[in-house]
């Protein structure tokens, strides 16, 4: 049981997990060397088959996120085209600060997790939730620290993909565990 100070700061018993969301129809490739397409009917972003892709953003860690605890990048996709047998490959790449401290890399420079694999399923109106990416350690990170984030569909690159038919990103989220409703201090240092 955590200390009433603590309870009364707005602490939880228990950790709860929650989603930092980026939307596909929400993230804005403009100025990206390799963008993908947007769709006319839905407003999400279009992957090619034959293309490599690329989205960008930033994720700034909530308040109310659990410091220094792992997250998890996450895709959820739709397959357009049934292809079974076949496969895509996703990269996520990443480059973090602490607020008034300095990235991980130079500025435009990106670390990257395992490259994941997501096969074609037999339906094309599949909600796909892949979690190949796996876990990213935040030690050392507080929150409102700030992730510069990057996520490519490798259908050019990778020989390992080799679905030939685009595939939609419905949102590109990240996973994070809660243990407070927020911080005392309006900017955590």
């Amino acid at each position: 049981m955590r200390h009433a100070r603590e309870l009364s700061e707005g602490y939880f018993d228990v950790y709860r997990w929650d989603d930092l969301r980026f939307p596909g129809q929400a993230i804005n490739p403009a100025g990206l060397l390799a963008p993908p397409t947007q769709d006319n009917t839905t407003g999400l972003l279009v992957f090619s088959g034959i293309a490599d892709n690329i989205v960008a953003g930033v994720a700034q860690m909530p308040h109310a996120w659990k410091a220094g605890s792992s997250i998890y990048p996450h895709l959820h996709l739709i397959a357009t085209t049934s292809n079974a047998g076949k496969n895509s490959r996703w990269k996520f790449e990443y480059n973090r600060a602490n607020n008034t401290e300095n990235f991980e890399v130079a500025y435009g420079s990106y670390n990257a997790m395992t490259v994941m694999t997501v096969p074609n399923p037999a339906a094309t109106s599949q909600l796909l939730l892949p979690s190949g990416w796996g876990e990213l350690s935040m030690a050392g990170y507080r929150e409102s620290s700030c992730i510069m984030w990057r996520v490519s569909r490798l259908a050019a690159s990778d020989a390992a993909d080799d679905d030939i038919n685009d595939w939609v990103l419905v949102e590109f989220d990240i996973h994070y565990q809660s243990d407070k409703m927020g911080t005392v201090p309006i900017i955590p240092v």
